[in-house]
């Protein structure tokens, strides 16, 4: 009995221990567990933050951030009275930064439960790194947490600050890292908020306050089997045979197009589009759309509406708004709420929104993109109605409608691969399993030159010790790839080396080949391949569950055709499957960096479960096989000039033909982009479906440019597969793209008109006409326009405008009423105008003043003239056109001690010498080449764009001194030098001498103001450089492409003789002869030297294609192409010079 009762003790104590010990972790409550009482996201002050006291303290709410700051020596507190039932489990959370600070040590962050004697409770941190919790109580601070460093502090960049009440129990965090536990006690007041030290600024980002809830569960999404899914109906918009309204004039307006429906409402109303639709409700069903929300008023709801019936608008609602919130609700004569206004991270406010309604059983599920949001209980329909819903002046474009009956529900389960839990340990059979616990599998150790590696105490400690690139230790181990398998190691950063490089874990790997899935010391991770030493990026930087002082557990999982990857159990990425390059796994460090490893394992996946699609799955047997075809490819972009350019959205489309006799099943496309284009943005992946034998799809892929994009060209691989191998041919597809545009957004004309005419007088309202226009050169989006008025001056109506898009050069006319009262003491009333565009970039401001007594026409219904837009010259990235600016070499090669100068001088300042149009072309290209093909480090490149005389001797040296910029920069026979320069030349006519021609130089007086080449060469040749290479793209007689540079003089004859010419570590290259003009490529954006030259390194002159391009070549491909180029286009002689020993190895491919 005594044995009984000590086991039933021991369980308890266990039981209790871990339920406990559970909460300690902060991703124990996921968003689903939390129930809002209180959330600002400080997107604007309606809820009344403090704005502070003059002189005294500063609150400002801006750019979705609360500016708290103290000017004095004592704290200041702002905050929110919440009514908390604290009987119930709670959560407490806000993200702070102390943006500056005139001292180290006193106290910031948040504190709770303060009455109106000033009684609370506090949490926070000072700049120096130290935590702190306290009570306040009778006027002193009692202790919680004394002051004590902290590792989870980061004193430079945001602390989450989190208080939860669960139980009888307080948990504090701090970033997510637990820091002390005591037994709640009761708040003294309702009022919580922020504290800023004297002389601080403190900076939130969100308060939240929520309850904990321990019975919801996180609802994953997850694709159902065809053969569980009926279509009830399924809309592409590829054409209107469904007869989707096209709205009432002045109203709404629809139209399908492109394979979209767009749908817009013209005026402050919601509008609806609805089309009858047969479902039974009573049977599970999913309704799933791809919205995308444009313009509109802000705040209000755009989405989907289900059992809607169309005389009294009575239906069932699911859509968000621009903020990134999402609702549920219901329209009964007024709207009803469901679930509130919720701000969700899975809402893309500015891109297309996959919106899944769910019913199985009693309950529906709603999901954005793919993540679960809320359930409620079924709700019964109004009528048999879909209908799709714009808010206010807001424009909804939809990609596809689609609803399902869902069959053998029952079959169907929550446990899903995207879930960490979803397996449990009976599921799993082990391959592979180091826990290191001694070294029989033979893992490296010991002491190297590059890295020292031991097992010890269980883990393996592994330190690279070089100071530049990353080492990896590996594994082989053996997996059926045809079976479901898990990866997984935990790993811990124990030095930190260069912050931003990845650590973490590697598999599949081959020499030169490998998958990725790591983090850096910023706590962003990133997904990545290297395919056989080419870089690709399945997922770049982003924030995530990293714990950067911590162990981290990485977690690869193969289910069915498809990866999920897991960073400390939280799903970060999803992508297709891809077999391995070879057998080998194990663990990457960066440069200077020590890891400690505690265990890698391998383990098949095994379920009998229904609803889970794996590879392991039994599949019916084939009948007939699919044979899919594609054909009229196209890309749809929205300015229709077949490109894709920065800020652009466009589609790839192309049909898909099943000719075969069977079915071609869980078709999945995938796309890569193989050339490496920054600024590009696409899903890698799209799922759609099954075709049918003799059926025809179109297939939609959107891309876009971002900002970043610049001018070249994308290469597209487009790769249709069928589950059971009957796969289509790869498409491939180049598409130029175009570096992005800026707009400008400005007030160009205003004008002061009153009703009454006459003069500006108080208590008089007054109409402010302005208009508004974009006199950038690209398109704005997303445009608003903000007034603000002084003390007592009051708007008549809206003082926010949202003007929805404005292409170049386009206006709009804005009418803005306001008042004064009779206390306005002013002589002038300003009228302060904020512009702003979608990227926060591109607006401007404008303050515009009436005088009191100012004379006041009458106001009329005109239409102010705007403005002509004068469009700038295209420079630099709208000119990156030319074949040779793209298709860089990508050698992989490093040579970080090599130094390169690069000058491109095409505006000069006396007016009469001629611009060089291509100047800074051609050395914006030639810097690109310098660190891709030959694998110069940018910091160790000079770039000099329109170079003075003071940039030349400051780089150069002058005459006599040589210990320049260029040679403080070189390493004593490690330094390989690289010298280029396109601009003008000229000669000094009494000397025969010829210089550079800085851009303020007077070519008359060149040798007083120019840069001798006499002088250059000499000093160049007392740099103790290892090689030296020199490349000049301008002629020294005097004449140039526009005319001559020296007036009422003939041509002279440069020739400079230099033993730097004849030297063995050193190559010349110049465009022409001594008494020669050097042209220019008009068609191809470039001097024509320096085309012909890129030319050749890009690969033309390597003749005997060894990879490897020699002097010899080079100068063989030179004399070939720019003479004859220079005779076609200009009917004029050019030869260019080319020095140095023919055998020496320019570039190696």
């Amino acid at each position: 009995m005594k044995s009984i009762l000590c086991t039933y003790l021991s369980m308890l104590l266990t039981i209790s221990y871990a339920f406990v010990h559970a909460q300690s972790n902060y991703q124990d409550f996921t968003a689903q567990d939390k129930t809002p009482v209180f959330q600002d996201e400080f997107l604007n002050n309606n809820k009344e933050w403090s704005t502070g006291q003059s002189g005294e303290r500063f609150g400002k709410v801006t750019h979705g951030y609360y500016e708290w700051k103290s000017v004095i020596e004592r704290s200041g507190l702002s905050w929110q009275t919440v009514e908390l039932n604290t009987h119930r489990d709670f959560e407490i959370e806000a993200r702070v930064m102390i943006a500056s600070s005139d001292n180290m040590y006193d106290f910031n962050g948040l504190f709770w439960g303060r009455d109106e004697k000033g009684d609370a409770f506090t949490l926070g941190f000072n700049k120096n790194g130290e935590k702190r919790s306290a009570r306040y109580k009778n006027g002193k601070y009692e202790s919680l947490i004394p002051w004590e460093a902290s590792k989870a502090i980061l004193p430079d960049s945001y602390n989450k600050l989190t208080v939860r009440k669960w139980k009888d129990t307080y948990y504090l965090f701090i970033n997510e890292e637990l820091l002390k536990t005591f037994p709640f006690e009761p708040f003294y007041g309702e009022k919580m908020g922020l504290m800023v030290s004297g002389n601080t600024e403190l900076r939130a980002d969100y308060f939240r306050v929520s309850y904990l809830s321990s019975s919801s569960v996180a609802k994953d999404y997850f694709a159902i089997p065809s053969s569980q899914k009926k279509t009830v109906f399924s809309e592409e918009f590829s054409d209107n045979r469904n007869g989707w309204s096209s709205g009432t004039a002045g109203k709404r307006s629809g139209k399908v197009t492109g394979g979209y429906y767009s749908w817009k409402s013209l005026n402050d109303k919601n509008n609806i589009s609805s089309m009858r639709v047969s479902m039974e409700e009573q049977q599970d069903f999913e309704i799933e759309t791809r919205i995308k929300l444009i313009g509109g008023s802000k705040g209000y709801l755009s989405g989907i509406s289900w059992g809607y019936e169309s005389k009294t608008t009575n239906g069932l609602n699911f859509g968000f708004n621009s903020y990134g919130s999402f609702k549920v609700d219901k329209y009964e004569g007024k709207f009803i709420p469901y679930k509130e206004w919720t701000r969700s991270n899975a809402i893309h406010p500015d891109g297309y929104n996959t919106l899944t309604i769910r019913k199985t059983g009693k309950v529906v599920d709603f999901f954005i993109n793919q993540e679960w949001v809320y359930q409620m209980p079924h709700q019964a329909f109004y009528d048999q109605r879909i209908a799709f819903m714009a808010g206010p002046y807001a424009t909804v474009h939809i990609d596809y409608l689609r609803i399902y009956k869902i069959q053998n529900q029952s079959n169907l389960q929550s446990q899903l691969p995207s879930s960490y839990h979803a397996y449990s340990a009976s599921q799993q059979t082990e391959v592979f399993s180091e826990h290191f616990d001694n070294n029989s599998n033979s893992w490296p150790t010991g002491e190297h030159q590059e890295y020292t590696a031991y097992i010890q105490k269980g883990y393996y400690q592994l330190n690279h010790l070089r100071s530049f690139g990353a080492w990896s230790w590996h594994y082989a181990v053996d997996i059926d790839e045809s079976r479901d398998f898990e990866i997984e190691t935990r790993l811990k950063v124990l030095t930190h080396g260069e912050q931003g490089y990845l650590n973490g874990l590697i598999w599949g790997k081959e020499q030169n080949s490998d998958y990725r899935l790591g983090y850096n010391d910023y706590g962003s991770h990133r997904v990545c391949k290297i395919d056989h030493d080419t870089w690709h990026y399945f997922m770049n930087w982003k924030k995530g569950p990293v714990d950067v002082e911590g162990f981290n557990k990485l977690t690869v999982r193969k289910v069915g055709r498809k990866y999920y990857l897991f960073i400390n159990e939280v799903l970060v990425h999803t992508m297709p499957y891809a077999p391995f390059y070879g057998k080998r796994i194990g663990f990457l460090a960066n440069q200077s960096t020590e890891l400690q490893v505690d265990y890698l394992t391998v383990n098949y996946l095994n379920t009998t479960k229904p609803g889970i699609i794996t590879s392991n799955t039994t599949t019916t047997t084939l009948t007939a096989p699919a044979f899919l075809s594609t054909g009229n490819l196209k890309l749809l972009d929205e300015d229709s000039d077949n490109s894709i350019d920065g800020g652009e959205r466009a589609h790839i489309t192309f049909d898909l033909v099943n000719e075969g006799k069977g079915e071609a099943k869980d078709l999945e496309v995938q796309l890569k982009e193989l050339s490496g284009v920054e600024g590009l943005e696409y899903s890698s992946s799209k799922y759609i479906g099954s075709l049918a034998p003799g059926k025809r799809l179109t297939v939609k892929l959107p891309v876009s440019g971002n900002t970043t994009l610049s001018s070249g060209q994308a290469d597209f691989e487009i790769q249709v597969l069928e589950k059971n191998g009957f796969d289509a041919d790869p498409i491939q597809l180049s598409i130029p793209t175009r570096a992005f545009l800026p707009p400008q957004i400005s007030i160009v004309d205003h004008h002061f008109t009153s009703v009454m005419g006459g003069k500006m007088r108080l208590g008089v309202p007054i109409t402010l006409k302005l208009a508004v226009q974009n006199i950038g050169q690209g398109n704005a989006e997303k445009i608003e326009l903000q007034l603000e008025l002084p003390p007592n001056v009051f708007s008549a109506g809206e003082a926010r405008f949202s003007l929805g898009n404005l292409a170049s050069g386009q206006s709009k006319v804005i009418d803005f009423e306001f008042f004064t009262n009779k206390r306005y003491g002013q002589l002038t009333v300003p009228v302060t105008a904020k512009l702003s565009e979608k990227t926060g970039q591109y607006g401007s401001r404008k303050v515009m003043s009436v005088e009191l007594n100012e004379q006041l026409a009458t106001t009329q219904s005109v239409t102010l003239n705007s403005k002509t837009v004068e469009k700038a010259k295209d420079i630099q990235t709208v000119s990156l056109v030319s074949d040779v600016d793209r298709n860089i070499p990508r050698t992989g090669r490093q040579n970080p001690d090599a130094v390169a100068v690069v000058i491109g001088n095409r505006d000069y300042k006396n007016s009469d010498v001629p611009t060089v149009d291509y100047a800074i072309q051609d050395a914006q290209v030639m810097k690109k080449y310098l660190v891709e093909a030959l694998g110069f480090d940018e910091n160790n490149i000079l770039y000099l764009p329109n170079a003075s005389q003071a940039d030349f001797n400051s780089t150069f040296g002058k005459k006599d001194n040589h210990k320049a910029r260029l040679f403080n920069l070189v390493k004593s026979g490690k330094s390989d030098v690289f010298i280029f320069y396109s601009g003008h030349g000229a000669p000094d006519p009494e000397s025969k001498e010829g210089f550079f021609v800085p851009v303020d130089c007077d070519p008359s007086l060149v040798a007083f103001n120019g840069y001798s080449i006499q002088t250059f060469y000499e000093n160049l040749a007392q740099i103790p450089y290892r090689s030296l290479t020199i490349v000049i793209d301008a002629c020294f007689s005097g004449s140039s492409e526009k005319g001559m540079l020296l007036k009422n003089i003939s041509p002279v004859f440069i020739n400079t003789e230099t033993r730097i010419k004849n030297a063995p570590n050193s190559m010349v290259f110049t465009s022409a002869l001594g008494d020669q003009v050097s042209s220019w490529y008009p068609e191809k954006k470039h001097s024509l030297f320096t085309y012909f030259f890129l030319k050749g390194l890009q690969g033309m002159a390597d003749s005997n294609r060894d990879k490897q391009l020699t002097l010899a070549e080079l100068r063989q491909y030179l004399l070939e192409q720019v003479p004859y180029m220079a005779r076609r286009l200009n009917n004029r002689t050019q030869t260019p010079e080319v020095h140095g020993e023919g055998q020496r190895v320019v570039l190696t491919y």
